[in-house]
């Protein structure tokens, strides 16, 4: 995936009758510690600096999904993309 490409996936199915989201991309992936801290305010870890943002759209999903009873996760690895699931 060149800069700039978007090229991912999304699905939504039921998991004991709640929907599931989850997006896959094909992307460079996140490590570990990355992981760790995405969904914290005003995190930018890594960012190249062409690329935009202000750190609080992650910490805004995850706060949304707690207050319908939800939650977010990441499975992610360096060079092998990642996966956003978000139940509700």
């Amino acid at each position: 995936v060149q800069p700039g490409e978007r090229n991912h996936k999304r699905t939504l199915h039921c998991e004991l009758g709640r929907p599931v989201v989850a997006v896959t991309d094909q992307g460079c992936g996140m490590d570990a510690e990355t992981c760790c801290h995405i969904f914290e305010q005003f995190y930018h870890g890594g960012h190249q600096p062409q690329e935009q943002g202000n750190g609080l759209g992650l910490a805004m999903v995850q706060k949304i999904a707690a207050l319908h009873g939800g939650a977010v996760t990441v499975d992610s690895r360096p060079g092998s993309g990642s996966c956003f699931t978000v139940d509700f």
